[in-house]
């Protein structure tokens, strides 16, 4: 559970392994830069707002028209191993986060369904969480997949806790 900027700070200064870091930060702009080093800059569209966030600042989307892209930039594919982890703030469901094909095989996506569960789809199958996320409360979610995992062996941690549910054609490799 990590509830200080000191220690989520200490948490994150092994980054030799990142691929891409956006601690979405600034103040200002339409760009959110990529602290890994690799540069992946994300473009704000339809208007985010910089707000004040978990630590420091953050960004506002209004869940109708703003999203941020990494142009050039497919984000972890095929059965490469991955982390992803993010703070989440919302009474709303929709899509988070998604990379990769717009459907089927090859597509990655995070979204909080009806329920307010976070789904993990992999286009070829999808694993759920066990707890709501649209309480309007600071969640820190941690998604992992192993190398050369399979859906059903993907993990979703919530405020440090195992929340994984159950996976849908959870035994296919991922891809």
């Amino acid at each position: 559970d990590i509830e200080t900027e000191t220690i989520a700070s200490l948490v994150v200064t092994r980054d030799y392994h990142l691929d891409a870091w956006w601690r979405l930060d600034e103040t200002t702009g339409t760009t959110g830069s990529d602290n890994s080093g690799n540069s992946h800059p994300l473009l704000l569209v339809g208007g985010p707002t910089w707000e004040v966030g978990k630590f420091r600042n953050g960004l506002y989307f209004d869940g109708i028209n703003d999203y941020a892209q990494a142009f050039a930039y497919k984000g972890v594919t095929g059965t490469a191993k991955r982390t992803y982890s993010f703070w989440l703030k919302t009474d709303t469901t929709g899509g988070i986060l998604s990379s990769g094909a717009s459907s089927g095989n090859g597509r990655f996506s995070f979204s909080l369904i009806a329920s307010g569960l976070l789904r993990v789809d992999y286009g070829n199958g999808s694993v759920r969480s066990t707890l709501a996320l649209n309480d309007d409360a600071w969640h820190q979610v941690v998604v992992t997949l192993p190398h050369e995992g399979k859906v059903n062996e993907t993990k979703i941690w919530i405020d440090g806790v195992d929340k994984t549910g159950a996976a849908s054609n959870g035994t296919n490799a991922v891809t």
